[in-house]
């Protein structure tokens, strides 16, 4: 039973984002037509407004236009808009959208942006209110992209080619006080956002993201208001299929781009959806760390760790009877434990707890049970 899913666009098998329907599960695929798999997320909500319509008034231009609607956006329609600089001498060309933020918690903005005549642009999280401290990214739009720290100190910055010369660019950091936040998209020239103006260059500008969480997620389109994704749930009932006694499990699939720090990250739960009867393959939270473990009657019977990283793919099989566990990560040696007994177990969680929680945050692209 798969729920979840609503409100977002993700990469289909042409090369171009496509938006996903409520309750069916998104497979999704790279920028190459290569299959991901299924994509499971935790809920995130797009914060900014009118995140494809930068000409809005919304959008506060500072020394910069914006022209709507003018070239192809990554999902294949014209609604990608230019933002020109104007001819102001040693000066910043940019637009922003302020938000209230909330002190201690993490916000990563994303956006895609493609050269127009400017090959670099960045983004700011400015000092308004002292909410942040000049965390910056500078991102150059050629190539493959490249992704630099321009000041401050950000958590993360990161640049993704997309198809037709596209770049989504990522900056993560954390509010250090509860009050309205200056957030800015700036033109860039030889590596600063000071330079001449011209009154003709650019960038094409589209899929604006503000979210709460340490790591970029599937684009949430907005128009007039704040929108929220539903967290994906993906859950089996145990039937005939399953062994009490053995099994073995083999999953492939993609790590996230980061870790949110308040929960783990679940590949797959054989559980009674507790804690106390379960057999689970997981990052725990705030970690790089890939465990597998077993747990009956709240005892832990096996535990073996490996190393996660971050959007890379991964492959692990498990198995497990009465005194006899094994495990293998990535083709490695197989950890082994010779001592343990099974819990009692009634569901299947894929990519979450099997309660809708803890999700992936990632892609399984395989998943393989035996009842032996």
């Amino acid at each position: 039973t798969f729920t979840g899913g609503n409100q977002s666009m993700i990469m289909g098998p042409s090369g171009l984002l496509v938006s996903t329907t409520t309750n069916t599960p998104r497979i999704e695929y790279d920028a190459t037509g290569n299959c991901l798999g299924l994509l499971m997320e935790a809920s995130r909500t797009n914060l900014w407004l009118r995140s494809q319509e930068a000409s809005d008034a919304q959008w506060v231009k500072l020394r910069s236009s914006v022209s709507a609607n003018t070239v192809a956006a990554p999902d294949g329609t014209t609604t990608a808009d230019t933002i020109v600089e104007d001819g102001s001498a040693a000066a910043t060309h940019l637009i922003r959208q302020d938000l209230n933020v909330t002190s201690g918690t993490t916000y990563t903005a994303t956006f895609w942006v493609k050269a127009a005549g400017r090959t670099q642009v960045s983004f700011q999280f400015g000092s308004e209110n002292a909410c942040f401290a000049f965390e910056a990214g500078l991102f150059t739009l050629s190539g493959a992209g490249t992704a630099a720290t321009l000041s401050g100190s950000p958590l993360a910055t990161s640049i993704q080619a997309f198809p037709n010369g596209w770049y989504r660019c990522r900056v993560s950091a954390t509010a250090a006080a509860t009050a309205l936040a200056g957030l800015r998209v700036f033109l860039a020239e030889g590596g600063t956002t000071t330079y001449n103006g011209d009154s003709a260059s650019g960038v094409y500008f589209w899929g604006a993201q503000f979210e709460a969480g340490a790591f970029a997620s599937s684009y949430i389109p907005t128009t007039t208001g704040s929108v929220a994704r539903t967290a994906d749930s993906c859950i089996r009932t145990l039937g005939s299929e399953f062994s009490a006694t053995a099994g073995t499990v083999v999953v492939a699939g993609r790590a996230s781009g980061g870790q949110d720090a308040a929960a783990g990250n679940i590949v797959w739960n054989i559980s009674d959806t507790t804690d106390n009867e379960r057999i689970r393959f997981v990052r725990p939270a705030s970690s790089n760390i890939a465990r597998h473990f077993v747990t009956d009657g709240g005892v832990g019977q096996c535990n073996f760790d490996e190393t996660f990283t971050n959007s890379t793919a991964f492959k692990h099989a498990a198995a497990f009877q009465l005194n006899d566990f094994a495990a293998s990560f990535n083709g490695g040696a197989a950890q082994t434990d010779a001592a343990g007994t099974l819990p009692t177990v009634t569901t299947l969680g894929l990519g979450e707890f099997g309660v809708g929680a803890q999700q992936m945050n990632g892609n399984i692209l395989r998943f393989d049970y035996w009842p032996t």
